[in-house]
This record gives structure tokens, C-alpha cells and sequence, in this order.
């Protein structure tokens, strides 16, 4: 089982950033850290090295169950949650930085953590700065 994952989840009324944005996790995310991605959708698949979750019994409006039933078939102790419509043009972390991110969650147990470069760079109100490292952007 790999500690990491990722997620990418849409449905089909806005499947259609779903090949870019797959593009660019593979271009400037898992080029610098092996993990598997997970691909969700109510119909349809990538056609590509990901393991496709369909969940046509649910349907598109209600997003929390779909992202509940997704994530009950990855088996990784961390996911990765991306949208179709988050796409990272840049090399957006290297195997350093996500071994360090995943250090601090074990750590301090945590079950989610929300990465932000506004937040790494200043306070942020209403939100506990649980660890800050100026080299994760």
C-alpha cells in the first residue's frame, strides 16, 4: 500500500478539464513522486495509468457522497484531493516535500491538511498553523 494518493474527481457535466488536468499531475506532480491516481467520475474514464472509480448511482449534484464512495476504494493512508478545475502548471512539489508533509500528519495524527502558499506566508485567521516551512510552496 503507498502512504500517498491521488484523487481526481469530477462528474460528467464538467469531465471536460479532466484530460488537462490529468496532464499536468503527471507533467508536475508525479513526475517528482510516485504515487497512484485515482480517477472519479459518474460515467466516464481515463484513458490513461489510472485506476477509474465510476459512481453512476450517484448522482452529480451531491459531491460529498460521491468524494465518501471514492475515497472508501483507495487504499492509501493519504489522499491527494484534486478537482478538474485545479491544475498545477507548475512542478507544484518535489518527493522531499511531500515525504515532509506526510512526516507532520503522522506526527501530529491528522486526518486532512490544507496546503496553501498564503497560508505558508502568513497567518491565517481561523486556522491552526500546525507546522510552517517556507520551502513547501
Amino acid at each position: 500500500m503507498k502512504e500517498l494518493s491521488i484523487l481526481l474527481i469530477t462528474c460528467e457535466e464538467y469531465s471536460i478539464f479532466s484530460n488537462l488536468c490529468y496532464y499536468f499531475i503527471k507533467s508536475n506532480i508525479t513526475k517528482y513522486y510516485d504515487c497512484n491516481v485515482y480517477y472519479s467520475n459518474t460515467f466516464s474514464e481515463l484513458n490513461y495509468d489510472v485506476k477509474n472509480i465510476i459512481t453512476k448511482n450517484i448522482i452529480s449534484k451531491n459531491f460529498s457522497l460521491r468524494l465518501y464512495e471514492s475515497i472508501k476504494q483507495i487504499s492509501s493512508k493519504y489522499i491527494f484531493l484534486i478537482q478538474e478545475d485545479h491544475w498545477y502548471i507548475d512542478k507544484f512539489i518535489d518527493k522531499n516535500n511531500i515525504e515532509t508533509i506526510l512526516k507532520v500528519m503522522s506526527k501530529h495524527n491528522l486526518s486532512q491538511v490544507k496546503l496553501h502558499p498564503h497560508c505558508i506566508r502568513q497567518p491565517c485567521i481561523n486556522n491552526d498553523d500546525i507546522y510552517r516551512d517556507e520551502n513547501i510552496t
